[in-house]
């Protein structure tokens, strides 16, 4: 990957560049946009990487010190080194667990909490695929509506080209993404969306799109995009926008 489109990746990451513009940038650099959505995937993921070595360092770096303090206290008495000792490297091998099954795929990942709060699982369309003629969308939403976003996504995206505009794809296609963990894919899809005012996924695109920022705990972008939701009184979602607006106010 080019190091300039790093760079930009990690400018739209941290939100110094909007989407249109990154887009616009990898373009000129001749950056597929398919590649794009996994390229930035990949620029996540290795910043995760490096948080976890850095963390990793400190761990070991703490060892150290607790082995120190360890032979001191022994030197002192053999009664309170062994009191110490035990509660010193207890926690140190509590702190060195919990970094490693966090960091390394033992399915204890909490969500944020206030994504956990209001997380809206979209049940789907009770629509059976004799009912349409769009058998390929409807096979799709199909796996979606049994929770199996990851194999909904993939046929979601392998039909994109015939259904670009339609909403139902758009709508359960970043849906799929957001349960998925991919936020940045999610609010790509979300957008299509949310870009017309006449579509009936609309409300709901709009939850899910505050629903991705507090996912990244992007609480800024979060504020701005529940300001849409809380301007309608009809909205699906306001309520919910409500209640999350009180507790965000709570965090200030």
């Amino acid at each position: 990957m080019k190091t300039e489109l790093i760079a930009l990746i990690e400018a739209f990451l941290d939100g110094e560049i909007n989407f249109e513009t990154l887009e616009q940038k990898a373009q000129e650099l001749e950056v597929e946009k398919t590649s794009l959505q996994e390229n930035i995937e990949w620029v996540k993921n290795a910043r995760l990487a490096i948080e976890a070595d850095g963390l990793r360092k400190q761990l070991k770096s703490t060892l150290a010190t607790l082995e120190l303090e360890r032979e001191q206290t022994a030197a002192k008495t053999k009664v309170v080194n062994m009191t110490v000792s035990k509660w010193k490297w207890t926690s140190a091998a509590a702190a060195i667990i919990v970094f490693l099954l966090a960091y390394w795929g033992m399915n204890l990942e909490t969500e944020p909490e206030l994504y956990a709060k209001y997380e809206y699982l979209d049940p789907g369309l009770p629509v059976l695929m004799s009912q349409s003629d769009d058998h390929l969308l409807y096979d799709a939403l199909t796996y979606y509506s049994e929770g199996n976003y990851e194999v909904a996504e993939e046929k979601l995206l392998n039909i994109q080209g015939k259904y670009a505009e339609n909403d139902t794809l758009n709508y359960y296609l970043g849906a799929s993404q957001l349960y998925l963990g991919k936020t940045v894919n999610a609010n790509h899809s979300l957008g299509k969306v949310l870009a017309k005012t006449d579509s009936k996924y609309k409300d709901s695109a709009e939850w899910l799109s505050v629903l991705a920022e507090l996912k990244d705990e992007n609480t800024a972008e979060a504020v701005e995009k529940l300001k849409v939701i809380l301007a309608n009184e009809n909205h699906k979602f306001i309520e919910e926008a409500r209640s999350l607006q009180s507790d965000l106010n709570k965090q200030k």
